[in-house]
């Protein structure tokens, strides 16, 4: 039996045809040495999915194709867990059922591997709703391990799909306390990141589509909450941050850190596109957002202060152009190698 070196581990729910378009994007680059491992959430379409499976396994017999189906509904951050416990492969590359892989993404990742043997890999990835590339910068690099590295990029790990964890590195992490927090994997590249370093690696790997029903806030397992299961409200990433929030001082508290205090500049440097699109929905709901804003468990500071004041002043479309410039100032900054 061949060796299996890299899992690429399909975190899957009620979405059969998006898993189906998954599926075809890996297996054109997959090799002996790579497993494909999906964890079925005990969805409402389950059937579906096993036929999707079961078709693509005698479409494709030569490849390594394993489906778990979860005897009940564990959750998101459950089924990551899940995924790294049961992979056989040393390193874990996580997806989502509704992204794609690019072509040249497994044998770069296993070039990777290969000559680096990181803790963990990441890489950029583009997001279809936005035409825009996400998580890139100039080139490659290694990344050392400490806290320096990881305020600003924890960001990068939200994405979870295209992640790639050196599976001894995290299998010890516990996922019970994430259970409806859905950030389980940020927990982890934290951990790993301060811990390990890594790598990241300069190869656009994923694509994002992201155009599949998601379970978060309806799931069996989940606290039903309209706000994270309606992905197209312009509240439902305030409600998500919730979790991202809990999830880095849970970081901090565990290991005596100082993440949160610097991933809070951060957050408040990003909040003007939130301010923004909760502008142009009118006063009422620009109103709501930016106390639900405030009612978040961080500090709002002068940055957000001033957002807000310009977009109360001149609004979104005026404003949006004042800050053209500047944002494109810090995103070329932050593209820069680290």
């Amino acid at each position: 039996m061949d060796i299996i070196v890299l899992t690429i581990g399909i975190a899957s729910y009620n979405r059969p045809k998006e898993l189906e378009r998954c599926l075809e994007s890996i297996k054109s680059s997959c090799q002996t040495c790579v497993e494909i491992l999906i964890c079925e959430d005990k969805s409402p379409r389950r059937t579906e999915i096993e036929k999707v499976v079961n078709d693509f396994c005698t479409r494709n017999p030569d490849l390594n194709v394993v489906l778990q189906l979860n005897e009940e509904n564990i959750g998101y951050d459950r089924n990551i867990k899940k995924i790294i416990t049961m992979a056989r492969g040393d390193w874990v590359m996580l997806m989502s059922d509704d992204d794609k892989l690019y072509p040249e993404a497994i044998d770069a990742t296993l070039k990777v591997i290969s000559e680096k043997s990181p803790a963990i890999i990441y890489s950029p990835f583009y997001q279809m709703d936005l035409s825009q590339y996400k998580r890139r910068y100039d080139s490659s690099f290694v990344i050392d391990p400490g806290e320096r590295y990881i305020s600003k990029h924890v960001y990068d790990s939200i994405l979870f799909s295209g992640l790639t964890f050196k599976k001894e590195c995290v299998n010890g992490l516990d996922a019970e306390p994430f259970h409806n927090k859905y950030y389980f994997q940020v927990y982890m590249f934290i951990y790993t990141v301060m811990n390990y370093g890594g790598y990241y690696m300069n190869t656009l790997t994923v694509e994002a589509v992201g155009d599949g029903e998601n379970g978060y806030g309806k799931s069996d397992s989940s606290e039903k909450n309209p706000l994270l299961a309606d992905r197209n409200s312009v509240f439902s990433e305030l409600e998500f941050h919730k979790g991202l929030i809990w999830t880095i001082k849970k970081f901090d508290s565990d290991y005596g850190k100082h993440v949160f205090q610097s991933f809070e500049k951060e957050y408040n440097l990003r909040t003007y596109g939130g301010l923004s699109r909760a502008n142009v929905h009118g006063k009422e709901i620009y109103r709501e957002y930016w106390r639900k804003l405030n009612s978040l468990d961080i500090r709002i500071g002068i940055i957000t202060k001033i957002y807000h004041v310009m977009l109360i002043v001149f609004g979104a479309n005026i404003t949006n152009k004042l800050m053209a410039f500047p944002r494109i100032l810090i995103l070329k900054k932050r593209h820069a190698k680290e």
